[in-house]
């Protein structure tokens, strides 16, 4: 029976942990992959030339946190060639200027990133690469595209048939822009500024990345918090009945056999290291949330801080700021790299809840056992 029990609240365990775990992954992926604002245009397009000139404009007014642009934008079902293997292939294309890191989450797998000085440069997802050059190790091979000869720099895993390549000409237009501050709290506001003072487009719509970055921190963070507090109740709790049991019995005088072997079991070496272990790992976990807890309330953006306490429909107003966000969104042609923000959020905020409810369950279960037994 006990081999049973144990093996039950190791199975629990286990899975807490996977769960915590699957979690704080998407947490970090969002944080690593999504640390921008990004900007989707609705029916207008900017050029390169329209965003150097509003660099420049903020360079002379002297703004102290110029951001770091990158412009993009996909176009579906274009006609590859390799003209050594007499292969054709249609693959969407990511044309971009500037980091090519804030295009798309990719994981490259073989050769290097390109730049976005490299005019003959591109980089090909591995799949499409297979069935362009009947292998996924095409490193330094060349393809055609609109009668221009493009050299492979790297091989990606992007998770669909995909090509990278950089844009040099000012004169080429996109529809999506993606803005890194070194001030991330107040990017939104920056942007929306940015946009109006520069007499760019209007009509468009904010994704705030690293807003949603910051957010899953304490998603993550949560239910190592739940798990500390249930460690320090269970600890107080066996701390009071053993204590009583001990006061109990030395009040009468009467303690003898099982009842001191007992009280002395409670009180040896052993006993003592192990609460003193629960108790370090409640430290920890504790300061550890509190820190990032912290983190998370200093870059808050003051929008989302009513200016007063009694403005009880601030929340919901807010809620539908967000929501009409999303359903512009929706009517957009959809991007991969919003598509997998929402994604990681969305399995983010689940993993966190279900961590936090399994923890709840565990610790009734073990107080409830412990009630039995006594």
């Amino acid at each position: 029976m006990k081999i049973k029990r144990k093996f039950l609240h190791t199975l629990m365990a286990a899975v807490i942990l996977t769960v915590w775990a699957y979690g704080f992954y998407c947490g970090q992926y969002v944080k690593s992959y999504f640390n921008s604002v990004s900007v989707r245009m609705h029916n207008d397009m900017l050029t390169k030339e329209d965003i150097l000139i509003a660099l420049e404009n903020e360079k002379i007014k002297g703004t102290k946190d110029i951001p770091a642009i990158t412009a993009w934008k996909r176009v579906d079902d274009q006609k590859f060639e390799c003209r050594e293997l007499a292969t054709t292939a249609n693959l969407a294309v990511m044309e971009f200027w500037g980091d090519v890191t804030q295009v798309m989450p990719v994981k490259l797998l073989r050769g290097s990133i390109i730049t976005k000085e490299d005019e003959t440069g591109c980089m090909i997802d591995e799949n499409a690469a297979y069935r362009l050059f009947r292998t996924k190790d095409a490193v330094g091979r060349r393809l055609t595209y609109r009668d221009k000869s493009y050299r492979i720099r790297g091989v990606i895993h992007a998770g669909e048939d995909v090509k990278i390549l950089p844009v040099t000409d000012d004169k080429n237009s996109f529809s999506n822009l993606e803005f890194v501050y070194s001030k991330k709290e107040s990017g939104k506001k920056n942007v929306n500024e940015f946009m109006e003072e520069n007499g760019l487009t209007k009509d468009y719509t904010i994704v705030e990345g690293c807003f949603y970055a910051r957010l899953l921190q304490i998603a993550s963070g949560l239910p190592l918090w739940l798990f500390s507090m249930a460690l320090l109740y269970m600890l107080v709790k066996v701390s009071r009945e053993e204590m009583f049991a001990f006061l109990q019995n030395a009040s009468h005088n009467t303690v003898k056999g099982k009842q001191k072997e007992k009280i002395m079991k409670c009180l040896n070496i052993k006993g003592l290291l192990e609460k003193a272990g629960i108790l370090a790992i409640f430290v920890i976990a504790a300061v550890l949330f509190a820190r990032m807890a912290a983190v998370f309330i200093t870059s808050v953006p003051d929008r989302y801080i009513p200016t007063r306490w009694s403005d009880f429909s601030f929340w919901a107003n807010e809620i539908k700021k967000i929501r009409k966000q999303r359903i512009a969104l929706e009517y957009l042609a959809p991007a991969t790299r919003d598509i997998l923000l929402f994604k990681a959020v969305r399995r983010c905020i689940a993993s966190g809840l279900i961590t936090s409810v399994l923890i709840i369950i565990a610790t009734f279960h073990i107080t409830i056992r412990g009630l039995k037994k006594t």
